[in-house]
């Protein structure tokens, strides 16, 4: 028997026009997961564990929304895959290829009616390459197994073939020249329906906190060199959008409503995130991001309060954030 996978490539929208953009972000299956044990008194109500209420998986809500909108353009901005949803994988397994693609073929399932007929863009996150957060630090190689000391914790073979099977459709980045342990980039810039997008990565060589501030790295050289030249081109373009994984600031707050220090969002180090918020600036781009699970609309500012360019971060489909 031959089976098929039909979709559409549909036409551009023409510059000028409306252009339509559906963005996505924490993509977990299920919010107990299916090997986990009693639920935390922490982690908001407690469901039933086979109850649509607890898994989310395939996202029919948001699917079937979206399949009856006009989208011109779909924007997953990282966390398309959850290590640990709908089952844990063997941590000590610094390769686990076969977790990951099965994982990776659910999104597929949830995702496939929107995909096969509507332009889409991905970015990856840390949860896509097995880790809590990611501070890539140009492509090192995390040997103590602890998130917060830099690196990636999986083999430098396993984050490229994540990094293939969701972003090798996406335009041809301008430098492709590999960072550190032979790892690709996909930073990129291209127009599309009158929009001048930058789609970057913000996780790739983004420097841990134990770096000192003034030598810390957030999008680093070779990406705001692009950004520098995106900035004045404008052929094809009414207006610009940066792609990005994180919030430029942190938004956290406490029980008490105060602003707490995130060192995983893009509030931190200081001193890149004002250089990437100057460069967006220069452009009069807004950025389109996701990872906080909660939706804001925010606009940090770099010398004032409020200075710099709208950020939307979109809110997780699976939103664990009680």
């Amino acid at each position: 028997k031959t089976d098929y996978y039909t979709g559409t490539v549909p036409i551009e929208p023409e510059l000028g026009g409306t252009l339509s953009v559906a963005a996505f972000t924490g993509m977990g299956a299920m919010g107990r997961t299916a090997d986990a044990g009693s639920a935390p008194a922490d982690k908001g109500p407690v469901v039933g564990r086979w109850t649509p209420a607890n898994i989310w998986f395939p996202f029919e809500p948001t699917v079937s929304n979206l399949l009856g909108a006009k989208i011109d353009l779909l924007s997953f901005n990282g966390d398309q895959v959850y290590e640990g949803k709908p089952t844990n994988p063997e941590r000590s397994d610094r390769f686990p290829v076969l977790d990951y693609l099965y994982k990776w073929y659910l999104w597929h399932w949830a995702f496939g009616d929107l995909t096969r007929n509507i332009p889409a863009l991905l970015q990856v996150d840390d949860h896509d390459v097995y880790q809590g957060n990611v501070w890539g630090w140009g492509g090192r190689i995390n040997m103590s197994g602890v998130n917060g000391d830099g690196g990636y914790l999986c083999d430098p073979q396993f984050v490229r073939m994540v990094e293939h099977t969701q972003c090798s459709h996406n335009p041809d980045p301008p430098d492709q020249s590999p960072v550190l342990n032979d790892i690709d980039v996909y930073f990129t810039t291209f127009e599309y329906g009158g929009v001048s997008f930058a789609l970057l990565e913000d996780r790739k060589f983004k420097t841990p906190r134990q770096v000192p501030v003034e030598s810390a790295i957030l999008l680093g050289n070779r990406q705001l060199a692009m950004l520098d030249q995106w900035a004045t081109d404008w052929k094809g373009a009414s207006m610009k959008m940066v792609l990005s994984q994180s919030v430029y600031g942190s938004i956290h707050t406490n029980g008490k409503g105060e602003i707490v220090s995130d060192y995983d969002s893009h509030g931190w180090p200081p001193p890149g995130r004002n250089r990437a918020l100057e460069a967006f600036s220069r452009a009069g781009a807004m950025v389109l991001c996701g990872d906080q699970h909660l939706g804001t609309l925010t606009r940090p500012g770099v010398e004032r309060g409020a200075d710099g360019v709208l950020n939307f971060c979109v809110p997780a489909i699976g939103n664990i954030f009680w």
